[in-house]
């Protein structure tokens, strides 16, 4: 037994899941760029500033960078960018790196190029801003939910915040606040979408429904996450008559949402409702992944059951049984 207690922390080191569904990107698609690095963001903070230098030289330009009066700008670490309505003003390689720090989950390199932007006074487009959330909500700390609560609250000031018209946005703010410990604030965005979805007549994007998904991962609240899963995402894992659907997008959202769930239950500390949701998803044809493993094995753990958490180890890792992936990875 000793042995095991040992060797269990190193298996869960190796195959520690992540936390954010990357639900916004292309299923299958290798991303156009790779990972955004220190030199690529200076430069386009030196873009940035002869940009707005620009603007400044145009007699018509409003000045960019003006700030709120203090009397009603709120007491914060940053204090919002203002929006610059010159259509000029806007940046378009922002856009595209803030893209692709929030497709590869820089949080720390997206904070410190939004500080960086914040500083100068510099006008950030809504694109930006939506992929700046992005990228701050994909890291579960509390930290990080912190500064994507201070990125809504600028985006707030200037009438960008528009969780129900905006899926990214409501995406990011279910995320950002289950880390935050603010559950209720994740309820309140989920039902706000749904109640949005009923007046227009349409269906919720099922995008959203797995947001809220992962963000009860995150908050072990399996009784949340699981009349969500089995309204939106069950009936997708298998066709009528017991098939299994291929492996499209649909498909892997629900396969998703299971894992969720199973990690839901494991943080909760139930180990026979994630072995149960386990085994789902498994019977639905879907080949383990290091997720969907390290939630059950979590849930092994909570239960101080280490003898059949390093069984579980063994069969899956050790026996090559599991897919490398990413809880952000392939959803839609």
């Amino acid at each position: 037994m000793g042995s095991i207690a040992l060797l269990l922390p190193r298996f869960l080191r190796l195959h520690r899941p992540c936390i954010v569904q990357r639900a916004c990107y292309s299923s299958g698609a290798r991303p156009a760029t790779g990972r955004v690095n220190s030199d690529e963001v200076q430069a386009i903070m030196r873009e940035v500033s002869e940009h707005m230098r620009s603007l400044k030289a145009l007699p018509s330009a409003s000045p960019v960078g003006a700030r709120t009066d203090a009397a009603t700008t709120p007491p914060r670490a940053l204090v919002a960018i203002p929006q610059v309505t010159l259509p000029e003003a806007h940046v378009p390689s922002l856009d595209k790196l803030a893209e692709r720090l929030a497709k590869h989950q820089q949080a720390d390199l997206a904070w410190r190029l939004y500080s960086q932007l914040n500083a100068s006074r510099a006008p950030v487009g809504l694109h930006a801003y939506n992929h700046f959330l992005l990228s701050l909500a994909s890291s579960n700390t509390r930290d990080n939910s912190g500064r994507a609560r201070q990125i809504a609250d600028d985006m707030a000031a200037q009438g960008l915040l528009r969780p129900v018209e905006q899926q990214h946005q409501a995406y990011a703010l279910m995320l950002s606040r289950a880390s935050a410990g603010d559950f209720a604030g994740v309820r309140a965005v989920f039902e706000e979408c749904i109640a949005a979805a009923e007046v227009s007549g349409s269906q919720l994007p099922e995008r959203l429904a797995l947001g809220f998904m992962l963000a009860c991962s995150r908050a072990a609240e399996p009784e949340a996450a699981k009349p969500v899963h089995l309204q939106y995402f069950a009936p997708l894992l298998e066709r009528p008559g017991g098939v299994r659907s291929a492996e499209t997008r649909q498909h892997a959202m629900a396969v998703l949402s299971l894992n969720a769930l199973v990690s839901a239950y494991g943080r909760r500390g139930d180990l026979s409702a994630a072995q149960e949701t386990f085994q789902q998803a498994v019977e639905a044809g879907h080949q383990p992944t290091t997720i969907s493993v390290n939630a059950l094995l979590a849930a092994h753990r909570a239960s101080s059951d280490l003898e059949g958490a390093m069984a579980v180890a063994q069969r899956y890792f050790l026996g090559d049984m599991v897919v490398e992936q990413r809880e952000e990875q392939k959803a839609d």
